[in-house]
């Protein structure tokens, strides 16, 4: 997403999410991601109902 959007858009996010109907939120992570090389990790395990602990 974000090669595209730097090609294409001018590393706008909001042109690409108008246009090709991304998330601008996850081409902005996307970009902030390419431009400093460190990856974002979702931790998306711990989402959602928990386990009781009794």
């Amino acid at each position: 997403m974000a090669k595209v959007t730097e090609d294409y858009f001018d590393s706008s996010a909001r042109i690409a999410e108008t246009v090709l109907g991304w998330n601008r939120h996850s081409v902005q992570l996307g970009l902030d991601e390419r431009r400093t090389g460190i990856v974002c990790v979702d931790n998306y395990q711990a989402r959602g109902r928990h386990k009781c602990k009794i």
